[in-house]
């Protein structure tokens, strides 16, 4: 039986119309799925994951058979949710509102291609980044097809300058100009499996905020017909031309969100998706070209499927296409597309006749801002517009509105308390904890992000408070087994499953078989739960483990265990060697308790005194260590010994094990302890009688050099107590005479006191650092010059984190500690600069070791580590504070912790002593400064402020200036050998030597003023047993060693004596400055509805606030007053605090009747 004949048109026409329903259903069940612009985290993992599902179908029907198996093969193993990888919350980093201006090669730069250098390019880039700032613009916009000039990379220079100026860039990338003509044209797999590709390639490069695509647009030739033809036919030529830019936009989608998932994928649209008159849905107007039916491309389908996550149409808005595209009305019709389907729509203008390009959109919902379509030609627009100048008519003399006339100097400070605008978001972002699922041994959790602050923020059900630009943070508590946290805010919420594994101890330190000297201190740590109590035993010894401050306490801030130490005295060593036994700490806390087996202890037998092996020192500094424990912890009375130095070791090697690091040591004779790895054996014979035959002084510019000349390097100790620096010399009988310096830069005397060389600083303070090295016999000790002041100073500045270390997690997204820290540290610089001084900033993300060669390499006089601080456990901790090592980098410490503080308006947590990398450095003063809390979110807004960054540079800087001022002397830097030289050649023996011309008694002062209670010290040179007095006890007391008080107002002599000499110091005492006390004045009892003005004295800057606000509200407020309004009857108090350094409070009860 013969079967009918199918028509080929049937067919055809069978196949069109289920296409055209397969997509009716797609866009359909988009629309069912789709979120709103700027969705929370949660929502814009899943959504990302089911547009990459829906582009993968999209994709197949123009793929040939074997590469659709392929993909559906991958969407049904990417569906399958045991293979599912943890869930972590993504974020886009983008304006609530975009002011762009598009910089366009050839007119803003790259202008004379002919001429045109890599500096030249940088440069105009910079000017334009800069007049974009200028012209209050948040965002640039660049062309991916200007990528290289000149083999200079303008798109990667021109994002991290912008970066570097705190604004967001968009990228337009040409989604089929990037390949060739035969791939651009063909909507096969290869050709979209490349286009997909190349755009997420060049995503994941770049890291832009957003990549607009644009060059979709298909036109048909003969080309296409073919390859219609050979993949397309039955569908309709119609359908295949337009699914061609529309498979293209899809797959670069698609390899964007894969490589770069934080990088938003925006459509860069023509102004007319299509006429009316062409289609029912189209716009008012009659544009020559649409998208549509020119460009083959329905983009109002590919946005109602959510494929978008932004839209930016260009509507030019000029004379010419006004007439066939109204600006308004062009404007109207995508913003109503937009807002069905949820997605933030943005608007580049060509032609606007506004000093304010963007004012009009304002205030048309849906669109989230506009963009200029050329610097150049936005800077051309007249601005001779009163109103736009002065909207407020504040320079109006009949203006009468004092709210409206503050002075300037409150107008900054108000601008300096708000945080960016581009760091508010719109939606809820969650920071901390990154996983939505996981299992935790902590007690407790933070949640940490930002939210609109114009809408609440609940927990569980709960509101919970966020601050002004709508940062949160809370802690919970998590009980053991599984906890649920649910965080909503506007539309949207986000579910936390956290489950707590309840772990008494968490580690215990050393661990593995350790091997110490007899007597030695072992010290034990164990991390346990804060509040536990924690003991260790070992060999019959019981102790108890008291909690202590970590020492690299940086890690430990966001955990809820705490750091308990404890050391044990090993047993006397014997001929043999002896074995103590295994270390075991228990820890019990909330009903639980945990053990956990530490290193087990060998004592080394007994050493015999000069029966080790002679060593020389190979490292070219090597670390020192206290031969009195065992651990790995650096001790600020230990410097290190230069490479060549000569000693003897003393027992056996000593081993220190903890976690998956191994230590070992030797100790040596002369009563140090170093690394094993920087010592080697060598066949040489160590003396006892070592001499040193002569000492030279010199001073440079930067440096002042002693020079010994000895017959061994032996090794030495040194220690400083503020006024003098003493080098003990081992195995030497010899030395040279005592002398005193007649003009040094830092060193009034050097004097010798048996083996001992004591050098006495002109100064007290005057030592910043000093490097001991070899030449031939003759042992350099180097040290530091202080300038005096910035200027020809020698600076390293490090930005800490950086790469691949973000630092402590932010409230905004993205704007994590390295990010502030990179801010800060480039103005410091900056500064630094401007004051005269040469600056090296380390490389932010490379190695502790590589910073550290390259700080040594650049040989400064002070190193400034750059860091935030965080507290998991208190939300609410804040302040400056600044971590040193050594004794002489205290005062630089000091000086920067409160400077900070001050410029932070924080409180000053002081100098602090901070085992870090970075601090252990004895060449030059080295601190690390905490600038203040990012876990605090109002600490954090202003860590994120530009004005406040440059302040916190500004308050470094000052307080290096004060550091370097404070050590200098005033002495000679003269490049001769400025010793009064009283050298015998190396005939005396050790210790009986002493200056053989005569010194004046001078004083480092000649005149004081002070304050009643104030204090200061008097430091007298060229004489010794000097003897104080002061003329008025009751004017000014002085003690034993100098230090003068002022005692009442007056005049004083103090006086110096040694011997027949004798020296004065006038001192002029005043009353102290009467500080105003801080108070509130105004009505203490109002009425209902009753409005009232407070103003403040004995302050000029206060912030304001009441106790309750059902009862009083503060409806306008400035820096020295505020007005409030009546709502309630009770009694309830107004506060203010000053944000001066005292950072004072008073409050002011206020009660209201009916």
């Amino acid at each position: 039986m013969l079967r009918p004949r199918v028509s080929i048109k049937k067919l055809t026409v069978i196949l069109s119309a289920a296409f055209v329903v397969l997509t009716l259903l797609t866009g359909i069940v988009a629309l069912l799925l789709k979120g709103n612009p700027y969705e929370d985290q949660e929502t814009m993992a899943s959504s990302s994951s089911s547009k990459s599902s829906s582009k993968g179908e999209s994709e197949d029907n123009l793929t040939d058979e074997s590469s659709s198996s392929e993909d559906n093969s991958d969407e049904n193993s990417s569906s399958n949710p045991s293979e599912e990888e943890p869930s972590v919350i993504p974020s886009f980093h983008v304006p609530s509102e975009l002011r762009g201006v598009k910089l366009t090669e050839g007119t803003e730069y790259f202008i004379t291609p002919e001429s045109a250098s890599p500096s030249s390019i940088a440069g105009e880039i910079d000017q334009a980044i800069a007049s974009a700032q200028e012209l209050t613009m948040n965002t640039i916009i660049l062309d991916e097809k200007s990528q290289n000039e000149n083999g200079f990379d303008s798109i990667d220079y021109a994002i991290s300058k912008a970066r570097e100026n705190g604004l967001y860039v968009f990228v337009i990338y040409h989604v089929r100009q990037m390949l060739d003509g035969s791939e651009a044209n063909s909507a096969d797999g290869h050709s979209l499996d490349l286009a997909a590709d190349r755009a997420g390639d060049f995503a994941a490069a770049y890291q832009p905020d957003a990549i607009l695509l644009d060059g979709y647009a298909y036109a048909p030739d003969a080309s296409g017909y073919e390859n219609y033809l050979a993949n397309g036919s039955g569908i309709g030529y119609e359908n295949y031309a337009r699914q061609i830019p529309e498979s293209f936009l899809q797959a670069c989608a698609k390899g964007i969100r894969k490589k770069a998932p934080d990088t938003q994928v925006g459509l860069l649209s023509a102004a007319v998706w299509e006429n009316s008159t062409a289609h029912p849905e189209g716009s008012e107007t009659t544009a020559a070209y649409t998208d549509l039916s020119d460009g083959n491309c329905d983009t109002r389908a590919l946005l109602q499927e959510g494929l978008f996550d932004c839209i930016m149409v260009q509507n030019d808005g000029s004379a010419e296409e006004q007439q066939a595209a109204k600006f308004d009305v062009v404007t109207a019709w995508w913003a109503k597309e937009a807002q069905i389907s949820n997605t933030p729509l943005y608007i580049m203008c060509g032609t606007v006749q506004s000093a304010d390009p963007f004012g009009d959109l304002e205030q048309i919902p849906g669109i989230y801002g506009g963009a200029f379509h050329s610097l150049k030609a936005l800077q051309s627009i007249p601005k001779d517009n009163p109103e736009a100048d002065n909207p407020d008519n504040k320079d109006d003399p009949n203006n009468t509105d004092n709210t409206d006339n503050k002075d300037d100097k409150n107008n900054q400070e108000n601008k300096d308390n708000q945080v960016k605008e581009e760091y508010v978001v719109t939606q809820l972002s969650l920071s901390k904890p990154a996983q939505l699922v996981f299992t935790t041994k902590e007690q407790s959790v933070t949640f940490q992000g930002a939210s609109d602050p114009r809408e609440p923020v609940t927990l569980n059900g709960q509101e919970i408070d966020t601050n002004e630009s709508g940062y949160f943070t809370v802690q919970e508590k998590l009980n053991p087994g599984l906890n649920k946290f649910v965080i909503a805010h506007k539309e949207k919420s986000v579910t936390y499953e956290i489950t707590r594994e309840v772990d008494v101890l968490r580690e215990v330190q050393p661990v593995g078989t350790m091997t110490v000297e007899g007597g030695m201190q072992i010290k034990v740590t164990a991390l346990a739960y804060e509040g536990a109590s924690v003991t260790a035993s070992l060999g019959g010894q019981t102790i108890t483990l008291s909690p202590t401050e970590a020492l690299e306490d940086e890690e430990l801030r966001q955990s809820g265990y705490g750091l308990y130490a404890g050391s044990f005295t090993a047993l006397a060593a014997s001929s043999e060697p002896v074995t103590m036994g295994t270390i075991s700490v228990t820890a019990s806390a909330q009903g639980a308790s945990k053990t956990l087996q530490g290193a087990s202890i060998t004592v080394n037998k007994k050493a015999v005194l000069g029966t080790g092996g002679v060593i020389r020192v190979t490292a070219d500094q090597a670390e020192t260590f206290p031969i009195s424990s065992s651990d790995d912890t650096s001790s600020p009375s230990c410097y290190p010994l230069p490479q060549g130095t000569l000693d003897m070791t003393s027992g056996d090697e000593i081993v220190y094990n903890v976690a998956n690091q191994s230590y070992r040591y030797w100790k040596l004779q002369s009563g140090l302890r170093v690394y094993s790895d920087d010592i080697q054996a060598v066949n040489e014979v160590l003396p006892d009688n070592n001499v040193i035959s002569n000492m030279s002084i010199q001073s440079t510019a930067q440096y002042t050099t002693v020079t010994l000349s000895t017959q061994y390097k032996v090794p030495y100790s040194v220690s400083y107590d503020g006024s003098n620096v003493v080098f003990g010399f081992k195995y030497t009988s010899v030395v040279p005479d005592s002398v005193t310096l007649n003009n040094n830069a830092i060193f009034a005397s050097a004097n010798w006191n048996g083996s001992n060389l004591m050098l006495r600083l002109r100064k007290a303070g005057g030592f910043i650092g000093y490097r001991a090295y070899y030449e031939g016999n003759d042992l350099k000790l180097r040290f530091n010059n202080a300038p005096g002041s910035l200027s020809g100073a020698r600076i390293v500045v490090d930005p800490g984190h950086g790469g691949n270390d973000p630092g402590a997690s932010g409230f905004y997204p993205g704007k994590n500690e390295a990010d502030i820290t990179l801010a800060i540290a480039q103005k410091l610089v900056a500064e630094l600069q401007s004051r005269g001084a040469s600056v090296l900033m380390t490389n932010p993300g490379s190695t502790m070791a590589s910073r550290m060669a390259a700080a040594r390499a650049f040989n400064p006089q002070v190193m400034v580590s750059i860091h935030g601080n965080s507290s998991e456990a208190n939300p609410n901790a804040s302040g400056t504070e600044v971590y040193y090592f050594y004794p002489f980098a205290r005062q630089l410490a000091a000086n920067i912790a409160a400077n900070g503080a001050s410029s932070l308006q924080t409180t000053n947590r002081g100098a602090k002593t901070g085992y870090y990398y970075v601090t252990r450095e004895s060449q030059f003063a080295s601190v690390l400064v905490e600038t203040g809390f990012v876990t605090n979110e109002r600490e954090y807004t202003k860590l994120i402020n530009a004005q406040y960054q440059t302040r916190i540079a500004q308050g470094i800087a000052n307080g290096i200036s004060g550091y370097l001022g404070g050590a200098n002397s005033g002495g000679g830097t003269g490049g001769t050998d400025d010793i009064i030289d009283n050298g015998n050649s190396g005939n005396g023996s050790a210790g009986n030597g002493s200056g053989s011309e005569e010194a004046t008694l001078e004083l480092n002062q000649t005149s004081l003023t002070l304050e009643v209670r104030e204090t200061a010290v008097l430091k007298a040179s060229g004489a010794e047993n000097v003897k104080w007095e002061s003329d008025d006890e009751d004017v000014a007391e002085v003690s034993s060693s100098g230090k003068v008080t002022a005692v009442g107002e007056g005049t004083a002599i103090i006086w110096a004596y040694a011997g027949d000499q004798e020296a004065k110091c006038r001192v002029q005492v005043t009353a102290p400055e009467q500080e105003e006390k801080l108070e509130i004045q105004g009505e203490s009892k109002l009425y209902l509805g009753d409005r009232e003005t407070y103003r403040i004295t004995g302050s000029s800057d206060v912030e304001w606030w009441v106790d309750d606000d059902s009862i009083l509200i503060i409806i306008d407020e400035e820096s020295d007053s505020c007005r409030i309004e009546a709502i309630g009857t009770g009694e309830t108090y107004l506060y203010a605090e000053s944000q001066e350094n005292d950072r004072s409070e008073c409050r002011f009860l206020i009660s209201v009747r009916e």
